[in-house]
């Protein structure tokens, strides 16, 4: 059974899809923002949790305490 997605995590996930790069949370606020698709910085964060642990995204924490985060794919980015 699929888990089922907020719109929240959909955009996001979309958004990673389509720069196939690994990308901080900070970045994606602010890409979201640059596209008027904004949500607050919180979403983002409880929206990476709820896809990392869905298993779709992998997410590091970097040494500032951000988060960095990218989608499982044949080619992402490692």
């Amino acid at each position: 059974m699929k888990p089922q997605r907020t719109r929240s995590q959909e955009r996001i996930l979309s958004l990673l899809t389509s720069l196939n790069r690994a990308i901080s949370a900070q970045d994606i606020y602010v890409e979201l923002r640059s596209r008027s698709e904004s949500m607050g910085l919180a979403t983002v964060y409880r929206s990476l949790e709820a896809l990392k642990l869905e298993g779709v995204v992998q997410v590091r924490t970097l040494g500032n305490g951000d988060l960095s985060t990218q989608p499982f794919s044949k080619i992402a980015i490692t």
